[in-house]
């Protein structure tokens, strides 16, 4: 299947330090949950965001959307701060719960590092 909308949309834009949504809009889309941003942004896709978009497709999702557990950006996770900024904390959770609450009907799907651990699917 094919994107809905071909446009990569990434919030925030051209921002290099965090990052709390990234995909493509569609009328039926997937939502992955990583650990923490690396280099994707609405101009490229990482490996990570490559294989959720695979997923989502493949999985007749014509859209998807990738936020994480904490949006710091690293593509070495090992290298996130042992204690996390709690303002940046908190605004990804807002930020989450904001777009559930919109998007209720987004399949969740979580993954870590570009590995599916399990999935859920509300209905």
């Amino acid at each position: 299947m094919k994107a809905y909308n071909n446009k990569i949309i990434c919030i925030p834009k051209n921002d290099n330090q965090k990052r709390f949504l990234l995909g493509q809009q569609g009328t039926s889309e997937l939502l992955a949950i990583g650990l923490n941003p690396s280099t994707a942004n609405e101009d490229k896709l990482d490996p990570t965001s490559r294989n959720i978009q695979t997923i989502a497709f493949k999985n007749d999702y014509d859209g998807w959307w990738l936020t994480n557990l904490y949006p710091l950006r690293t593509s070495k996770p090992h290298l996130l701060h042992l204690k996390a900024d709690a303002k940046l904390g908190n605004e990804n959770i807002d930020f989450i719960k904001k777009y559930l609450m919109i998007n209720h009907s987004t399949s969740p799907m979580c993954s870590y590092v570009g590995e599916i651990i399990f999935t859920v699917v509300i209905i």
